[in-house]
């Protein structure tokens, strides 16, 4: 027995190295962030997170109404079913509150169910990938998706394609829908009097660390500006009004 577990130990760690060996550092980031990854959460939501005392208060009462009549009707019926046993003891008070919080954590767990149940299913309804490649290669996939959809907006505007109608044709296009799905298409009128189209990244996260790209129809392809995350939101700033903005 001790043999097998030392063939399985050390079968695991150099599993765990090769993995390692070849770039695939998701092989630590998986069993750390099912361990730790909802402190990260907390952190995010903690701040917007509201105390509404009052529900609370409700709750807590109820929380008691609910173990004193239990209690009370618990130790009743232990009384009366164990009236013929003279050995028997009283209910006790630890009892009720067992089986309070038993309750109380099977209510948790059915939340918790139907709330994962939701999550699954928007999963598989959308057309987002389940999983994403750490590499390189999808932040460049992402950047050239911008930057095609972007080019694909001002090839509609130089056939002639009304610029409310833009998003639309867009998003009807086998080729463009995709990334028309992923990514917000923002147009205005420059001061110059050109139109000028923004692409960026509806994933706040991906926008945050993409930004995104800017062109219109005096730019080559290969003149395609790119914008930092602060840069986006200082052009929308200024976009008023926006016109043929993606949904």
């Amino acid at each position: 027995m001790k043999l097998l577990k030392k063939v399985l130990l050390g079968t695991f760690l150099l599993t765990m190295v090769f993995f390692l060996f070849i770039g695939q550092s998701w092989v630590l980031q998986v069993p750390f962030l099912l361990a730790f990854g909802w402190l990260d959460f907390l952190k995010s939501v903690g701040p917007s997170v509201t105390f509404r005392w009052g529900a609370i208060g409700e709750a807590l009462l109820v929380a008691g109404i609910l173990a004193v009549g239990s209690h009370l009707f618990l130790r009743w019926l232990w009384r009366q079913l164990q009236s013929e046993r003279a050995e028997a003891g009283a209910w006790r008070v630890r009892w009720s509150v067992s089986l309070l919080l038993l309750l109380v954590l099977f209510f948790g767990a059915t939340m918790a169910s139907v709330g994962i149940g939701h999550h699954v299913g928007w999963l598989m309804a959308g057309r987002e990938a389940l999983v994403r490649g750490s590499w390189p290669r999808w932040r460049m996939e992402r950047a050239w998706n911008s930057r095609g959809l972007c080019l694909a907006a001002v090839t509609r505007l130089e056939a002639g394609t009304p610029l409310a109608d833009i998003p639309r044709y867009l998003l009807q296009d086998p080729e463009t829908r995709e990334p028309s799905e992923n990514h917000y298409v923002v147009s205005r009128v420059e001061p110059g009097g050109e139109t000028g189209f923004l692409v960026f990244a509806r994933d706040p996260l991906a926008l945050k660390s993409d930004g995104g790209v800017r062109c219109s129809k005096s730019q080559r392809p290969d003149e395609v500006e790119s914008l930092d995350a602060e840069a986006v939101a200082r052009w929308l700033a200024g976009a008023a009004p926006v016109v043929g903005s993606t949904p």
